[in-house]
Order: structure tokens, then C-alpha cells, then sequence
């Protein structure tokens, strides 16, 4: 196969709110306030939808495993 992506690849590699909720445990107002925090990655507008890069989140993900603070953050609100 060549290296050449489908729109089915991009679909994929966009992820809505609701996604995101349920891939980070975070709640929309958490996620929201983070990025407003610069803690999280910031959406982008495609027309109509916002949405984030599937990448960003695999990114924010991986270094909130690795730096150990999963049970400080995931799914918990931080002190504003």
C-alpha cells in the first residue's frame, strides 16, 4: 500500500469533543479549561465542526502517562 492517505485515514485522524471526552476520561469543561490553561491541546475549526488532531491528543496522552500524573489528572478537575 502506498503512503498515500484516504479520506477515511483523515476522518480518522480528527477527533470531535466527544471522542476526546472519552479518550482523555477528562469532562468537556475540564478539557476546556486546561486549554485555556495551556495544558492541553488546542482545537481547530474545519468549517462547521471543531475538532482536535488525533496525534495532539496521542501526544497529551503519552506524557500524562509517562510523567506519572494519570491519577492527578485524568479525569480529575485541577485546582484552577
Amino acid at each position: 500500500m502506498s503512503g498515500t492517505k484516504t479520506a477515511a485515514d483523515l476522518a480518522a485522524d480528527l477527533q470531535d469533543i466527544e471522542v476526546v471526552m472519552i479518550r482523555t476520561s477528562l469532562s468537556r469543561a475540564s478539557i476546556y479549561r486546561r486549554m485555556a490553561q495551556g495544558k492541553f491541546p488546542k482545537q481547530r475549526k474545519l468549517g462547521a465542526r471543531t475538532v482536535w488532531a488525533k496525534s495532539d491528543i496521542d501526544r497529551f496522552c503519552a506524557e500524562v502517562i509517562g510523567d506519572g500524573s494519570m491519577g492527578d489528572c485524568m479525569g480529575q478537575d485541577l485546582a484552577a
